[in-house]
């Protein structure tokens, strides 16, 4: 009897270690496996460098300055000493030149200082500035307005001072009849409101994310793949530890490239990367043995990576999602990793502060699992069903 158990034990171990091995190998030796870990490693340093300015700066503007007075000239000064915005430097005579600059996509702003804007602030009456911006890229657009709109406040309440002072207030008196509320900006977790903050991490996890579900959906393809549950098992665990290794390797040698350090340990950040891989990869795998089809499954598999990204509430709040995205998005791994990560590298947390996250992927792994379980008897009954009949 022992014997028996021994020899069973053995085969097992044996699968294992053979699934494992062939795994690692064809990552390496199969020419499509090493074009495909070449290709994420290139396009995460990529990605990288698309935020290598941290910030939107030098955003195209035209002025179109009709009045000429000494308040537009302190303006345009304001304007030109922005980090958001390049006032750009060919002589702007009208409205319609600076529209048709706008129309070529020369500028991302017009600022149009009216002739009679020095003379209605003279009179005591209010003066206007008008901004268009090009609303087609809202990052630009939002960012161009809000530079402009700083720069024109600031103006606005000097020239309000000044008048305060022409009437006869004096000292903190001025200031309060011009400002009688201040705003004091405190944007937490990113005072400098970069863009490589959130972007980045997601971006590059995204990436690693759809290669895991790829190399994880090529086990179960005809012919490529190991055979048996063993060694199938030991090639998962095979793809479970490069996507580990590799996002840690993201982590601490990549993302530092931006300047982002995590906050929390690397413990945590390991823990939550080995759960999250482990995830994907029996998300893959499930996707693979529950459909009747493995280029169904490998089709849906790379469908919910490629659409992690949307659905993860990175890019756009989750809450503004439809009922039933909502629920899509909480099936995917990446979601609940994603927010995780973002709250680990801003805040020194703790495995218990990560509890909610850990039990997500707990959970999707667990119906993973379960769903691997009703594919493959499903699977092997119609193989015996099959026999039966021939």
């Amino acid at each position: 009897m022992l014997s028996r158990v021994w020899s069973v034990t053995r085969g097992v171990l044996s699968g294992l270690g053979t699934g494992a091995w062939e795994q690692l190998r064809r990552l390496f030796v199969v020419r499509r496996f090493r074009l495909m870990t070449l290709m994420l490693l290139a396009a995460a340093w990529l990605g990288m460098d698309i935020y290598a300015n941290l910030v939107v700066q030098r955003i195209p503007v035209a002025v179109v300055d009709l009045d000429g007075s000494h308040v537009s000239r302190t303006l345009r000064t304001y304007l030109r000493s922005a980090r958001d915005l390049r006032m750009v430097d060919e002589p702007i005579g009208s409205l319609r030149q600076a529209e048709q600059m706008m129309v070529d996509g020369r500028v991302s702003a017009i600022v149009l200082m009216p002739s009679d804007l020095s003379a209605n602030l003279k009179r005591g009456r209010k003066g206007e500035v008008v901004v268009a911006v090009d609303g087609s890229n809202i990052l630009t657009g939002r960012n161009a307005y809000k530079a402009v709109a700083k720069a024109v406040g600031t103006v606005g309440a000097g020239v309000q001072l000044s008048v305060a002072g022409k009437l006869g207030a004096r000292g903190d008196e001025q200031l309060a009849r011009v400002v009688p509320i201040a705003i004091e900006d405190n944007p937490s977790f990113n005072p400098a409101t970069n863009y490589a903050v959130y972007l980045s991490p997601a971006l590059v996890f995204f990436l690693l994310h759809v290669w895991v579900l790829l190399m994880a959906a090529s086990m179960f393809l005809p012919g490529q793949g190991p055979s048996g549950a063993p060694q199938t098992l030991g090639a998962a665990a095979s793809v479970w530890t490069i996507g580990t290794l590799l996002g840690m390797l993201f982590l601490y040698g990549l993302l530092p490239r931006q300047h982002l350090w995590p906050a929390a340990s690397p413990a945590v950040m390991t823990a939550m990367i080995a759960c999250w891989v482990a995830a994907d990869v029996t998300m893959a795998s499930a996707l693979m043995v529950l459909l009747p089809s493995k280029l169904l499954g490998l089709e849906l598999t790379v469908l919910l990576g490629m659409l992690s990204l949307m659905l993860s509430g990175l890019t756009w709040p989750s809450d503004m999602f439809p009922a039933h995205l909502r629920t899509v998005a909480a099936a995917v791994p990446f979601t609940p990793f994603a927010r995780g990560l973002r709250t680990a590298l801003q805040q020194p947390v703790e495995l218990a502060d990560l509890r909610p996250r850990f039990a997500s992927l707990a959970t999707q792994s667990a119906v993973f699992c379960a769903m691997i379980a009703v594919g493959a008897s499903l699977r092997a009954l119609a193989g015996r069903l099959r026999r039966g009949a021939a």
